[in-house]
């Protein structure tokens, strides 16, 4: 099924980022150097089956996990090099994920599929010592729904050679023997190359096979026989029934994404939910920040006032690696979603937000009997003293305000209350004119804002302190005090 599709597909890849098909034509690839016809689905990567002669076709080629059974191939096959004439062995893995971090970073699977490749091939390619035989092998990904940060870019991981001590030189062909490529696709009219372009089109949801065909035979010169349209008509049905099927079940089971943003200083992570403005988790591990997001969301919710559902997933959109300490909260993402316009609507929401969690944030400090009385040991950050009284805690909250709205161009202040000056804020940010453009602005130390960020920041960092301060309020006084903000 498709074989004259994928071959063309693989071609098109091959002639762009392998080396060993750079001088070549496409079609000259696609008629001579792939072997046979690629196998499809049907060769197991798990253990010992991958040198089975008999192949489950099909079966289990969409495992969640390594250990819960089989893993097929997508795509397999044999292709030799122009220049030498030997064999190498090439996979092609098509991933129609929604989640481009599904529970581990795709770029380990493809070395484990590398690995398996070269593995596999005792037996087969060689046999007892002699390992001047093994094959080079690839392995490549087609990402449709990458995070914005990753969206139409190709990135290749390899083996190189890397003198720590003296200055020697091994044959590349005796160590260069696996690569990863992971292709990340993204919108047809940003594609940077022919191959994105090529793949956008083919596997776009949005536009039919007549179409397509079109795009093929004169953007690509790709010459259209009965058969091949045939086989761009069965991709264009296959694309949408993928999609369909993703939608139809998440509206089946109810399902809502929680979009974290992962920053993290090695281990310690903290994650950011972009479609919850101001939720957050933190954790020495990511794994241990994704345990306790739905639990956030739920409680975010419930502080809006809105419909709580347990059926929530946490799915990562964009990773940042940081030197700050993120176990003190230090943070400087910009998320990619916070660099959009901003339309009137969303602002209006955002603000009142932002005025709802100052609110409430000002009730919970004038509930506290004792302002000035806390059980808290003391505590040092780089910051300095870590906030231990309500007072403390109100006032080191109220004072960023001239600091976050100073970022982004808006001069204020933060006499009065909490609530008060951060109204005067949002009055001196909107007598500037294109204010809702969302601009991105070079900050303190080295760091991006913009207006999206700043109403994120003012809600994550009231939600920061009313947590600790409301902690402290129940240790210190009982359990008298209003959860204001619903934290669990």
């Amino acid at each position: 099924m498709m074989d004259i599709l994928a071959k063309i597909i693989l071609a098109w890849i091959m002639k762009n980022y392998l080396k060993e098909y750079r001088d070549c034509d496409v079609e000259e690839i696609a008629e001579k150097y792939i072997e046979g016809t690629p196998q499809v689905g049907e060769v197991a990567v798990a253990p010992d089956e991958s040198n089975r002669v008999s192949m489950i076709q099909g079966a289990g080629n969409e495992d969640a996990s390594l250990t819960e059974g089989t893993v097929t191939y997508d795509i397999r096959f044999l292709a030799t090099a122009p220049v030498s004439g030997e064999l190498i062995r090439l996979i092609l893995n098509v991933e129609a994920q929604n989640d481009f971090y599904p529970g581990y970073p795709l770029i380990k699977r493809g070395i484990y599929y590398c690995s398996r490749m070269v593995s596999a091939q005792y037996g087969t390619e060689f046999t007892n010592s002699h390992y001047e035989n093994i094959k080079k092998v690839y392995s490549i990904w087609i990402c449709m729904n990458p995070p914005k940060n990753r969206e139409n870019s190709i990135t290749r991981y390899y083996i190189a050679e890397e003198n720590l001590v003296g200055s020697v030189k091994e044959r590349k062909a005796d160590y260069d023997l696996m690569a990863a490529v992971m292709i990340c696709l993204g919108k047809e009219g940003d594609s940077g190359t022919d191959l994105l372009k090529l793949l956008n089109v083919l596997l776009s949801t949005e536009t039919g096979s007549q179409d397509k065909c079109q795009i093929l035979e004169e953007d690509f010169h790709i010459r259209m026989t009965l058969a091949l349209e045939s086989e761009v008509s069965l991709m264009c049905n296959l694309s949408k029934g993928v999609e369909e099927k993703g939608i139809e079940k998440g509206r089946q089971e109810g399902i809502m994404k929680i979009r974290c943003v992962w920053e993290h200083n090695d281990d310690d992570s903290i994650l950011y939910a972009d479609n919850f403005v101001g939720a957050y988790t933190r954790g020495e591990s990511k794994d241990i920040a994704l345990r306790k997001m739905k639990r956030e969301v739920i409680s975010y919710l419930r502080w809006k006032g809105e419909v709580v559902t347990d059926s929530l997933e946490p799915i990562i959109v964009q990773e940042k690696a940081s030197a700050l300490m993120i176990s003190d909260a230090d943070s400087d993402v910009l998320f990619e979603e916070e660099k959009k316009p901003l339309p009137r609507l969303e602002y209006e929401e955002l603000k009142a937000l932002a005025l709802k969690s100052a609110k409430d944030f000002l009730d919970l400090y004038e509930i506290i009997p004792d302002k000035n009385k806390s059980c808290l040991p003391s505590r040092k950050t780089f910051y300095g003293q870590v906030p231990r009284t309500a007072f403390e805690m109100y006032e080191h909250t109220k004072n960023v305000n001239d600091y976050y709205f100073g970022e982004i161009g808006v001069e204020t202040e933060h006499e009065g209350t909490i609530v008060e000056c951060r109204q005067r804020g949002f009055v001196l940010l909107e007598k500037q004119p294109d204010f809702l453009k969302n601009t991105v602005y070079w900050g303190s130390y080295d760091e991006e804002w913009s207006l999206r960020k700043v109403l994120r920041r003012f809600i994550w960092h009231d939600r920061i302190h009313a947590k600790a301060m409301y902690r402290m309020a129940v240790k210190t006084f009982g359990d008298g005090i209003p959860n204001l903000f619903h934290f669990v």
